[in-house]
């Protein structure tokens, strides 16, 4: 039997520290005492704790008695989500076969919401299982209940995926902080980090979450210098491609990594001197690509206006070949000569008697 995976992990106590941080002194001296029965910042434990099974800590065990208090006794990361249905909120979506097929109308019943500033609480873009038809070499978006945001991706190139002409849509820019995308500033919530990470903690109940590609990939080198054992590479991307007519994925790489912040907090004494640093928690990769039987009718589509000119080139020559037919024979009756001049001869040679 294989013994489960184990992993070292940041301690749980950077999200009380963190939710602590703009606290008066007397709240974070008695917070400080609560937490100085953890010995480390760091634990030990195996991934299924760590995920969904949860541990116990002592400090679990009194905040979540208090009433109203909205504490879990174990601490998880997905703890008491496993097999449920999951919390992305009521979408209203554009159903017509148009331009505007699958676009979100409202996310729990709202056009904006509250997350970020100005035009980044906009609730606009796909749901991101279907499309507007025709699309173009240009840019999509989908909104995300779990980023509470919606995302750009940019068109990058034309791809074959099985045959189907596809547009491949990247996601390099979507942790901009505003540098290359000035309108991604507004995303910010109130500090700017360097390029490649996004700040979800206003999304995620004040934690603090931060999202980032696997390994930092096309993040500011900032991230990769401060810490190690992280090597983005291509593999690392996120992007979907679209067969443009019908706007139907045909190919997605979803490829994401969690990360939490460490940072110091006065007064708090396990947290007073450690280095600002966002850690990696896990990553997730999943890729999907259309099945043959989908490439192959994606790819009749593509070509039925191929198949269609053909046809009309057929369908034209044989017009005109009988339009010259009619136009000859008629021209034959006018002149009287249809069945003299005109008549096609039935004997086309000549009988010459054989010799005995």
């Amino acid at each position: 039997m294989n013994s489960p995976t184990v992993a070292i992990t940041i301690n749980f106590s950077a999200t009380i520290a963190y939710k602590a941080r703009n606290f008066g002194y007397f709240s974070k001296r008695t917070i400080s005492y609560s937490l100085s029965s953890l010995s480390s910042l760091y634990v030990t434990k195996t991934a299924g704790e760590i995920l969904f099974d949860g541990y116990n800590e002592r400090i679990l065990s009194i905040l979540s008695s208090v009433p109203l208090a909205g504490i879990k006794d174990k601490f998880g990361l997905f703890y008491g989500k496993n097999g449920t249905l999951g919390d992305d909120g009521i979408f209203s979506m554009w159903t017509l076969v148009d331009e505007n097929f699958g676009k979100v109308v409202t996310w729990n019943h709202k056009n904006q919401s509250d997350y970020y500033e100005g035009e980044c609480n906009a609730v606009r873009g796909s749901a991101g299982e279907f499309y507007p038809i025709n699309r173009k070499r240009d840019y999509l978006e989908f909104f995300s209940s779990e980023l509470c945001k919606f995302a750009k991706l940019e068109y990058e190139k034309d791809v074959d995926i099985k045959g189907v002409l596809g547009y491949k849509y990247t996601a390099k820019n979507i942790f901009d902080n505003g540098t290359l995308r000035p309108e991604n500033k507004c995303f910010c919530v109130g500090e700017c980090f360097p390029s490649g990470i996004f700040n979800v903690s206003s999304c995620r109940q004040d934690s603090p979450t931060f999202l980032s590609m696997p390994h930092f990939y096309n993040a500011d080198p900032y991230y990769i210098d401060s810490i190690e054992g992280v090597s983005p590479q291509d593999k690392h991307e996120f992007y979907i491609t679209l067969e443009p007519k019908s706007g139907i994925v045909i190919d997605i790489a979803a490829r994401m990594q969690v990360n939490m912040l460490l940072q110091p907090v006065e007064y708090i004494t396990m947290y007073e001197n450690v280095p600002r640093i966002f850690m990696p928690l896990f990553y997730f990769d999943q890729t999907i690509s259309a099945k043959d039987d989908l490439a192959s009718t994606l790819t009749l589509i593509q070509n039925l206006p191929e198949y269609s000119n053909i046809t009309v080139m057929i369908l034209v020559t044989l017009g005109v070949a009988s339009l010259l037919c009619i136009a000859f024979n008629w021209y034959c009756w006018s002149k009287g000569k249809f069945e003299n001049e005109c008549k096609i001869p039935q004997n086309t040679f000549e009988e010459i008697p054989l010799r005995s």
